[in-house]
């Protein structure tokens, strides 16, 4: 599957996405506008309340931070660095915020902390979303090149880190720096100061969230990305500037909308995942009806071949015998006195010889009697003789354990894979070293290796043929250049426990 048809921020947006996120930012805006008119009103101080929602807040952004990791590490998008920031710093942020809070953990909440320390890291945690969503949405305008493979994990987790110590600073600056801190809150009640601290906090959300809607060609991550900024800022708004303080229906109601806010891209998230897992299935479904296919098609040609090379040499063979024995029939009736007819009974002799020579070569290269009469073993002792003298060229041959047994089709096609290799091998008499050929046959597996001296030793489509053959059992090929040796080597493991019945059922 492609990347563009697979991730969150690959896929286009359609207007489908913009009109969902319509409706979503509509509603969260009606929501909003209907608590105004009484976000400051108190209600009682319910304890439990807002461990239970922010730590369910810290979760989702945790479970959504490793999600995003995880696609950085396969796209390597430098924007997905500024998302797991974004994630892992509302992590983090969350969590000093709820420690922080005066009264649920400690009386003063952080140590070193004062009454000021909570709002203020509630901004800043606000703070570092929106420069986050910022940066998010720069780099997705200069759209950067790839980080390089090698540099993907240290990116990420320096992203991970430099977040974290962000936070940590964040901590710090409002516990260690709280007298230098200006006071926005008295109590549970907000100060004059808050608000305005919120509605800048707002001017930079809402910057995000412009530069998010302003993207020319969108992704479906941006637009989950701005009903989630969108969220936020109606979070704010209800939290922080429509209310009097802590413990007012705006309070509570901000509070309840950040868990849609940030539970909106994890469905869309573990949609994708569910998504790419059917993606696969039916990747694994394809590639187990090619492979049947490949069964199919290669049984039928092994099938051929032995009806053709039988009867090639049962009717084609049989007649040439009886064709040169009529012949050496007709040499002994003719007296010496006639030399041209005894030329050219000989020459008829001679071409005889000659095409049951060739008729025997093309009947051992369509199936080799003495594959199915001595076994494996002598097979290829013949294969790789007759392939060498041909080309005249060094082979050895090793077979484990010696005079090792194995049934169809496995027989087949490691005998097929040695005659692939050795056909289309791009060597000469003059090679350094000879080519070794190496048949081992475990209880789990066969292992066939090849090693030719020199790089580059196979004609294309070699590889492509044996791992076709490779396939049609479950086996893998591979192959590797050993500096050491300066040897190219071929090896194909077919495991023998993992033999589908159809396979057997097509085999010759």
């Amino acid at each position: 599957m492609k990347h563009a048809q697979v991730f969150l921020s690959t896929r286009p947006a359609g207007p489908a996405h913009w009109r969902w996120a319509a409706a979503a930012m509509a509603a969260a805006l009606l929501v909003t506008l209907v608590l105004a008119p009484v976000a400051g009103r108190p209600l009682p101080r319910v304890d439990a309340f807002l461990p239970t929602v922010q730590s369910m807040v810290v979760v989702l952004q945790l479970v959504i931070a490793a999600m995003l990791y995880g696609h950085f590490m396969v796209l390597r998008a430098r924007p997905l660095l500024a998302l797991v920031a974004l994630y892992t710093g509302g992590a983090a942020m969350a969590t000093l915020h709820l420690l922080s809070f005066p009264g649920l953990f400690a009386p003063d909440g952080l140590p070193a902390g004062g009454p000021q320390t909570t709002a203020w890291l509630y901004f800043g945690w606000r703070t570092l979303q929106g420069l986050c969503i910022l940066g998010y949405a720069l780099l997705r305008r200069q759209a950067p090149g790839p980080v390089p493979a090698p540099r993907a994990q240290a990116a990420a987790a320096g992203t991970v880190a430099v977040t974290v110590c962000v936070a940590a600073l964040l901590a710090v600056a409002a516990t260690a720096g709280h007298d230098a801190l200006p006071n926005i809150m008295r109590a549970d009640g907000d100060l004059p100061l808050k608000v305005r601290v919120a509605l800048a906090t707002l001017a930079l959300l809402g910057l995000g969230l412009a530069a998010l809607a302003s993207q020319r060609r969108p992704a479906e991550l941006d637009i989950w990305l701005l009903v989630a900024v969108a969220m936020w800022v109606c979070e704010v708004l209800l939290e922080a500037v429509l209310n009097n303080g802590r413990y007012s229906v705006g309070w509570y109601a901000g509070r309840l909308l950040g868990l849609p806010a940030t539970a909106a891209l994890l469905v869309a998230l573990v949609i994708q995942e569910s998504q790419v897992h059917r993606g696969l299935l039916e990747l694994g479904q394809l590639q187990a009806d090619l492979r049947r296919l490949s069964e199919d098609r290669l049984g039928r040609q092994e099938a051929e071949r032995r009806r053709v090379a039988g009867e090639l040499h049962e009717d084609v063979a049989q007649s040439l015998v009886a064709l040169k024995m009529a012949v050496q029939g007709l040499q002994q009736r003719v007296g010496p006195g006639d030399p041209v007819m005894r030329g050219q009974i000989d020459a008829a002799l001679k071409a005889a010889d000659g095409a049951l020579a060739s008729l025997r070569h093309i009947v051992a290269e369509l199936r080799p009697p003495m594959l199915d009469d001595l076994g494996l073993s002598h097979a290829l002792e013949s294969l790789v003789s007759r392939l060498a003298a041909q080309r005249g060229l060094q082979c050895d041959l090793v077979v484990a354990p010696a005079g090792a047994v194995l049934a169809e089709p496995h027989v087949t096609a490691v005998f097929r894979i040695v005659e692939v290799l050795l056909t289309m091998a791009l060597i000469t008499p003059r090679q350094p070293a000879p080519t070794r050929v190496a048949v081992l046959v475990a209880p789990q597996e066969v292992l066939v290796q090849v090693a030719f001296p020199g790089r580059g030793a196979l004609r294309d489509g070699a590889l492509d043929l044996v791992r076709e053959r490779a396939l049609t059992l479950a086996g893998e090929a591979s192959v590797h250049f050993d500096a050491d040796t300066q040897r190219s080597q071929v090896q194909v493991a077919l495991p023998l426990q993992a033999v589908p019945a159809d396979v057997a059922a097509v085999a010759p």
